[in-house]
């Protein structure tokens, strides 16, 4: 990341990617990049550099964010690209040496963590606004992160995957209560 790159730009390339990952002509590109038969020198496709993004990110590698409020946007952005990847089996098998699914497993604990820290407010005090908006940003994030990790499901090598993360059964509780949301 350059050290000017703004993190609004960003999320625009990442809602980007995450479009062209969507169709299936914009995931071959992704996966294989535009020569899918040539014997040429081989350079990282997209996909690659997406994940490695992606891991940096989610392991906090990159410290030009680290500090600002859009970044955990910054990470869903990208996680939800790579979200669209590994949603498929060939998508999987290209982002497994990256272990993403131990990252994000790695940022949620750390977050369902920050989430147990977070002080009850006290009625009258000028800090109940923010804490209540700090705490909703953080839930928000662990359930997002949760439910990325949900996704690995989607294959048989992903459920493996997810198995190991040692998640699985807060991902099998947020997909209950997300059903039980939508019942009501």
């Amino acid at each position: 990341a350059a050290p000017n790159c703004s993190e609004t730009a960003l999320i625009h390339i990442a809602h980007i990617l995450a479009r062209i990952a969507s169709v299936e002509e914009g995931l071959t590109l992704l996966l294989y990049g535009e020569n899918m038969n040539s014997s040429e020198e081989k350079s990282p496709t997209g996909a690659h550099l997406i994940a490695q993004f992606s891991k940096k990110l989610l392991d906090e590698d990159i410290s030009i964010f680290s500090g600002s409020e859009m970044f955990p946007v910054v990470k869903g952005a990208f996680t939800s690209v790579c979200r669209q990847i590994y949603s498929t089996c060939e998508g999987l098998q290209v982002l497994i040496p990256y272990s993403l699914h131990e990252s994000i497993a790695k940022a949620w604990k750390k977050t369902s963590l920050l989430s147990e820290r977070i002080p009850t407010p006290v009625e009258g005090s000028d800090s109940v606004s923010l804490v209540s908006q700090e705490s909703q940003n953080i839930m928000a994030w662990e359930e997002n992160l949760l439910d990325d990790l949900l996704n690995f499901a989607a294959t048989p090598k992903g459920l493996l995957l997810l198995q190991r993360t040692g998640a699985i059964n807060e991902c099998v509780t947020f997909m209950f209560n997300q059903y039980a949301k939508k019942l009501q």
